[in-house]
């Protein structure tokens, strides 16, 4: 004979067994939470990263930066499919690639880039004197000199 359990008949039983996962107790326990901070472990999830420290000046806003991402994600995309395909469709490695000088030579074959022409003398220099850089300067003798004034 089974024993009859007396039940209040405006409560709630639950009988069933629950789908919650115990395997989360302890962290949901508001004293262990309690016992955690008081010991300084309160925000461990926070202390995941190692801090980093350096001259980050150069790094724009988080806004210039995604904008510079996505402008080079979508002129990677605007590229030939089997040029994608060659870098293996990540704009990462194609930027590498480009920036490596020693393969500026495959980049004109793939026909994203054309050769730079070289600068001769002559050309950089037309007049063949000292301090003369070309069209409209003159020889240091003949420059103005900037006039002697006040110092700040």
């Amino acid at each position: 004979m089974s024993k009859s359990v007396s039940r209040d008949p405006h409560a709630i039983y639950f009988d069933e067994p629950g789908v919650t996962q115990q395997s989360f107790k302890d962290e949901c326990d508001i004293n262990l939470i309690i016992d955690r901070a008081r010991n300084g472990a309160a925000i461990s999830h926070l202390n995941a990263r190692v801090a980093q420290y350096g001259d980050f000046s150069s790094i724009p806003d988080y806004r210039s930066a995604l904008d510079q991402v996505n402008r080079a994600n979508g002129m990677f995309m605007e590229l030939d499919a089997k040029v994608r395909e060659r870098f293996a469709n990540d704009p990462a490695k194609f930027l590498d690639f480009v920036q490596n000088p020693a393969n500026s030579d495959e980049l004109v074959r793939l026909g994203l880039a054309t050769r730079k022409p070289v600068d001769t003398p002559l050309e950089s220099n037309p007049s063949g004197l000292p301090g003369d850089s070309g069209e409209g300067s003159l020889p240091a003798e003949e420059a103005p000199k900037p006039k002697a004034g006040k110092g700040r």
